[in-house]
């Protein structure tokens, strides 16, 4: 058994102590839903910001709930492993079914957090905080979409990641820190002690507590 956090709170604040000399003023903060959120408390609390979501979406194989070929973001972009779908034989009608069942979800997800605008982050610099990273593929999903929305500079900044994962994101473009970068993940919940699911109320109210500029809570992306 693997734990190297107590909670992702704890997590957070493991973070912050290596991410807090770059962040500045003009620095805007992400959180991927739902580990994300509890991660990136510590550093809005600490720097009193605003705190937005960034949506994304897994695409799953047909035969595997766990498994996953690509992921997909707003606006419909998305990143497929065309590799391992070729070779596995995935018909590009269950990737377009696929990707409408995802983004469907996705329009789910922005009522619950109440998601009404798109994120500004033209020429901002930002920080994308994760509560772990195995193939990247959503993870690189969100690089491109902030990538297309003209982001001044982006750091991914997570507890746990695949170093893998972790070489193939700094290959496009992006700084990335982990706090533990092993050479295999199983699970990423195994790194926690605590490892209770988040509820919606909790959820809620980290991101009333931090809310954003435009004074709701904001989510964005997916794609692969």
């Amino acid at each position: 058994m693997i734990l190297i956090f107590k909670n992702r709170y704890d997590a957070g604040e493991k973070l912050w102590n290596r991410i807090s000399e770059l962040i500045n003023d003009d620095t805007h903060i992400l959180a991927v839903p739902e580990g994300g959120i509890q991660i990136a408390e510590y550093t809005c609390k600490k720097l009193n910001k605003p705190l937005d979501i960034i949506l994304c979406k897994k695409l799953r194989y047909p035969f595997s709930e766990i498994s996953f070929m690509g992921a997909v973001a707003e606006e419909d972009l998305f990143v497929i492993n065309e590799e391992a779908t070729a070779y596995l034989g995935i018909s590009e009608e269950y990737i377009n079914t696929e990707l409408k069942t995802q983004l469907e979800s996705m329009k789910k997800d922005k009522e619950t957090y109440e998601r009404t605008e798109q994120l500004d982050i033209l020429d901002r610099n930002v920080v994308v905080i994760a509560d772990g990273i195995t193939t990247g593929l959503t993870m690189l999903t969100i690089i491109k979409y902030l990538q297309l929305h003209k982001a001044k500079s982006i750091l991914i900044a997570c507890s746990v990641a695949l170093r893998d994962a972790v070489y193939m994101l700094e290959n496009n473009g992006v700084n990335v820190i982990a706090l533990h970068m092993p050479e295999k993940i199983d699970k990423i919940d195994s790194y926690y002690e605590k490892n209770e699911p988040l509820s919606e109320a909790y959820l809620a109210s980290v991101l009333n507590n931090y809310k954003s500029e435009s004074g709701k809570s904001s989510s964005l992306m997916y794609r692969h």
